[in-house]
C-alpha cells in the first residue's frame, strides 16, 4: 500500500483473515515509505504463516493513532501492529493476543524493530495483549535491532515462552538498539515444566547485546 488511509476514528469490526500458507499478512501486506495509516481501530482475527501483523505484515511508512484488538497468529514473526517495522509506529495500542507457534520473533507491537541498516521507531505505544510463543518475545518488540528505538512505551500484557532456549522480556526479547522511558507491568514467564533450559529472561529485555542501550 502506497497511499493514505485515515480511519477517522472508525472501527473495522470482526475482520477475519485466514491465510495460513502465506507471508506478509495483515490488513495490509506491506506499507511502503510513502504510506500513512491513521485514526483506526481493528478487531477480529488474523492468521498467516510468517510476517503477520494486525495492521501490516511489514511497515516502512507511518502508523499513527491506531489500535489493534484482533487476535494475531502465525508460525513466526508475529506482531500486534506490524511484523517488521522499518518506519514509524506511534500513539498505538494492542490488546489482542499475539501468538507464534514455530519460533522466530514475537511482539505485542512489532516482531522486530529496525535492523542493522534500516531505522525503526516505536513510541507512545501500549500493549495489554498476551504475547505467546518461543524464540525472541517482547511485550513491545521481539527484537529491537541496532537502528531500532523504543521510547515512551508501556507493556501490561503477559509474555510467555512455551519452549526452552528463548530470549523474552517485558519490553523486548533482545535489544541491540535504544530503549528509553519505558515501563513493564506484565508477567514474564515460561509455560513449560522443568528447568529454564538456557532461557534469557528480563523485566525489560531478555538480552541486551551489541551496545544496546536501556
Amino acid at each position: 500500500f502506497t497511499g493514505s488511509l485515515d480511519g477517522m476514528g472508525y472501527t473495522i469490526s470482526d475482520l477475519t483473515i485466514e491465510r495460513s500458507g502465506e507471508s506478509y499478512v495483515g490488513l495490509f501486506g506491506c506499507l511502503t515509505e510513502s504510506a500513512l495509516v491513521t485514526n483506526l481501530t481493528l478487531s477480529g482475527s488474523i492468521s498467516g504463516q510468517s510476517s503477520v501483523g494486525g495492521i501490516a505484515g511489514k511497515n516502512l511508512g507511518l502508523i499513527r493513532n491506531v489500535a489493534n484488538k484482533a487476535a494475531v497468529k502465525g508460525k513466526s514473526s508475529v506482531g500486534g501492529i506490524t511484523s517488521t517495522n522499518y518506519g514509524t509506529v506511534e500513539f498505538v495500542s494492542n490488546s489482542g493476543s499475539i501468538t507464534a507457534t514455530n519460533g522466530g520473533s514475537v511482539g505485542g507491537i512489532a516482531s522486530s524493530n529496525g535492523d542493522g541498516n534500516k531505522t525503526g521507531i516505536i513510541k507512545y505505544a501500549e500493549n495489554t495483549g498476551a504475547v505467546i510463543g518461543w524464540g525472541n518475545l517482547g511485550g513491545i518488540a521481539g527484537v529491537n535491532n541496532s537502528k531500532g528505538t523504543i521510547e515512551n512505551a508501556v507493556n501490561q500484557g503477559s509474555v510467555t515462552s512455551d519452549a526452552d532456549s528463548s530470549c523474552f522480556g517485558g519490553i523486548s526479547g533482545i535489544n541491540k538498539g535504544t530503549i528509553k522511558d519505558v515501563v513493564n507491568e506484565g508477567d514474564v514467564k515460561i509455560d513449560k515444566e522443568g528447568t529454564m533450559g538456557g532461557n534469557s529472561v528480563g523485566g525489560i529485555s531478555g538480552n541486551n547485546i551489541d551496545k544496546g542501550t536501556i
